[in-house]
């Protein structure tokens, strides 16, 4: 622990005996466990009531600072890929604060929650301005006040860590017992908060995704049609659905199991992703069909002209681990607000379109 406070006669005390100064073993008072189970209490009951997170997230912080004066709170979140750190929640401190910490490295000298991330321990920083751990965020320190930080790490379930609870204080300092405390219960709570948000993430992503392409589902995407129709209504634009049916893919599954053919669907999914354009929604509503949500249409010349683009890009073999395939697909083209004004309506005469498409040879539109 390094501290910056001069005794008489200019001399800095030794870091044995501040450390003794600021040593506090004491056990909690009633009052303070008290405090510490009615935080718990309330953010348990927001976690189940709520799926509002980010609410939830930003509720323990203020919690937190209700607790300890003069002091704000934070949570970290550690992204893996990019091997950063950035804020999640931390409604009491600056966007200009929390622009300078969005970013940062895990390391021994990155500040209290860069190193609680690197090391997997709590940081108690009593002093920033002298400690080496805020080496590289002394700047941040010294234009925020930032006098004294403490941080606790999150781990998920696997006890990996996956970010920080964050105290900084406006003041030097090091944590009591209670605060270390308020610490860990805080970094526990977010972890319960993360996790059911993770698993409400999945139970979301299960019932609106079709699970081979992970496309959105049809529930999903009549949903989305009926939005961009009200947004159509209040733009005075139109919009368009191509409705995509495979030709004679039975065989495939037939011939060669329902393994390769679920290869052959991942493939066309991939393939229909890339060729549509930002904003446009594409998902698999059946077994071989597929449908795509064109907003904005400009003309149905230009619906066309995609329309046969589609045909030529699945023309194209389809290579699996083993086989080759040639496929084609018919295609079934509605409009808003020529052809219907709601998402049923829509689907159902692209479908009626594609069918035409396919009773007149396959390979072509309609």
């Amino acid at each position: 622990m390094y501290l910056c406070r001069k005794v008489a006669g200019g001399h800095m005390k030794k870091t044995k005996e501040l450390a003794e100064e600021f040593k506090d073993d004491s056990p909690l008072s009633d009052k303070q466990s008290m405090k510490l189970l009615q935080v718990q209490k309330d953010i348990l009951e927001t976690v189940i009531d709520s799926n509002n997170h980010q609410k939830t997230l930003e509720a323990l912080c203020k919690a937190a600072e209700g607790i300890v004066s003069n002091a704000v709170a934070s949570v970290m979140i550690f992204n893996k890929q990019l091997n950063s750190l950035f804020v999640r929640a931390a409604p009491n401190i600056p966007d200009s604060a929390i622009e300078q910490l969005n970013g940062l490295i895990p390391g021994e000298n990155a500040g209290s929650c860069g190193a609680a991330v690197y090391s997997g321990e709590p940081q108690y920083v009593a002093n920033t301005l002298c400690d080496r751990r805020w080496k590289t965020l002394k700047p941040v320190a010294l234009e925020f006040n930032i006098k004294a930080c403490w941080s606790m790490p999150v781990k998920d379930r696997f006890g990996e860590t996956i970010g920080s609870f964050a105290l900084s204080s406006f003041e030097s300092r090091a944590p009591s017992t209670f605060q270390k405390n308020l610490l860990q219960t805080a970094s526990y709570l977010v972890t319960l908060i993360l996790s059911r948000e993770h698993s409400d993430h999945c139970i979301e992503k299960l019932s609106n995704s079709d699970p081979l392409t992970e496309l959105p589902n049809r529930g999903y995407f009549e949903k989305r049609i009926n939005k961009a129709i009200e947004n159509a209504q209040n733009n005075a634009s139109q919009l368009s659905l191509i409705f995509i049916d495979l030709d004679d893919f039975k065989p495939i599954n037939d011939t060669y199991g329902h393994a390769e053919g679920d290869s052959v669907l991942c493939s066309v999914a991939k393939r229909l992703e890339g060729r549509i354009r930002n904003g446009d929604s594409l998902a698999r509503i059946g077994g071989d069909e597929f449908v795509i949500l064109i907003e904005d249409v400009p003309s149905e010349d230009e619906i066309y002209t995609i329309a046969s683009e589609l045909i030529g890009l699945l023309n194209k073999p389809i290579k699996t681990k083993e086989n080759v395939h040639q496929i084609s697909a018919s295609l079934g083209i509605s409009f808003f607000p020529k052809d219907a004004n709601s998402a049923e309506k829509l689907l159902n005469f692209a479908d009626k379109a594609m069918y035409k498409a396919k009773n007149s040879g396959k390979n072509r539109f309609h």
